[in-house]
């Protein structure tokens, strides 16, 4: 009976109490985590530094600084390309609010809904709008914050990494360090693979937009090409999501033929990056099959927003890699794994 007890009460707390501390601690944990995984992705790259000569101290500074570097780089790009495309703003809103009005009018003849009622409906999202963007605005003030804490993790984590990885193999039984030092290399690696992976996939379909949108005679290619790849960080729905903001957007400066252009580029980038592209680069880093994918980006995503699914694939991939040192979760490891791995 109490065996009975002690199992029902070890579910109750992986099924509900983890996703509840998970819920309510998102704020601290989505930021460490992204610390986690970037942290594991400049770990080989402190290891070249250091074995090129520079102090732990100045690697771990180095790897900071093509951080910001980075993070730099990208936002100053977007800052340019946006205020390039702020000087065609007054036109893209006479456009919009054109597209508008034959909306109206197409809906009107359809379903018999007059202007006025649209209008008033309209008005309700927009003010329901309104509220979700106080709160995302209340997000964004703190956002900076975030920022900054997740630098100092990484560096801290960047720092420690030596005597975290000793204090682990502390922890295990001596008949099974050496298997505890090859997951935690492993784990790394996981996650190392993916992102540098994804960013090499990332950057090689902004070419393919760019050369695709400057071929179609796209205004503002560059801009269009590197907001639709950036979104593919985010697994599966993020090309979508991407896509139809870039076709937008290269409709309302140009000419209403611009979103079939960008939707036919997009799709003929896609083939080019699911057969080619993404096997070659990205491959199967993470070790996962398609059904794990999909349900870790989702719960994580309703967890932690998109953070969570940002960060969803490395994070499952590295727990694939703990589960490996358990008889008991073995079977679970296969089971998260696919075919090839």
């Amino acid at each position: 009976m109490k065996e009975n007890i002690a199992a029902v009460s070890r579910w109750v707390i992986v099924l509900v109490g983890i996703p509840a501390a998970m819920y309510l601690g998102k704020t601290f944990l989505v930021t460490f985590f992204v610390a986690i995984v970037l942290a594991m992705v400049f770990s080989p790259v402190k290891d070249w530094l250091i074995n090129k000569g520079l102090s732990r101290g100045w690697a771990v500074a180095a790897c900071t600084v093509l951080l910001l570097l980075f993070f730099a780089g990208m936002g100053g790009l977007l800052y340019y390309q946006v205020s390039l495309l702020a000087q065609d703003l007054p036109q893209m809103e006479q456009k919009a609010s054109e597209i508008f009005n034959s909306a109206q009018q197409y809906v009107d003849r359809r379903f018999g809904i007059a202007p006025d009622e649209q209008t008033e409906k309209a008005s309700q999202v927009v003010s329901n709008m309104g509220t979700y963007a106080a709160v995302f605005f209340g997000s964004f003030t703190s956002t900076l914050a975030n920022f900054l804490l997740m630098f100092a993790y990484f560096v801290l984590l960047l720092s420690h990494r030596r005597e975290i990885e000793i204090f682990i193999l502390r922890c295990v039984e001596p008949g099974r360090k050496e298997l505890a030092h090859d997951l935690i290399y492993e784990a790394r690696d996981t996650a190392s693979q993916y992102v540098w992976g994804m960013l090499k996939d990332i950057a090689a379909l902004a070419v393919i937009y760019c050369i695709g949108f400057l071929i179609g005679g796209i205004k503002y290619p560059i801009l269009l090409a590197v907001i639709a790849a950036l979104f593919s960080f985010l697994p599966y729905i993020g090309n979508i999501i991407g896509g139809g903001l870039a076709a937008v957007l290269a409709a309302l400066s140009g000419d209403p033929s611009a979103f079939l252009i960008v939707v036919g580029v997009m799709t003929i980038a896609q083939l080019i990056e699911n057969y080619a592209l993404s096997p070659l680069l990205v491959g199967n880093a993470v070790g996962l099959n398609p059904m794990f994918s999909i349900v870790s980006i989702i719960v994580l995503g309703g967890i932690w927003g998109i953070g969570g699914a940002i960060v969803a694939l490395p994070l499952t991939g590295i727990l694939r890699v703990i589960f490996k040192f358990s008889p008991h979760t073995l079977p679970v490891v296969e089971l998260m794994g696919d075919d090839a791995s």
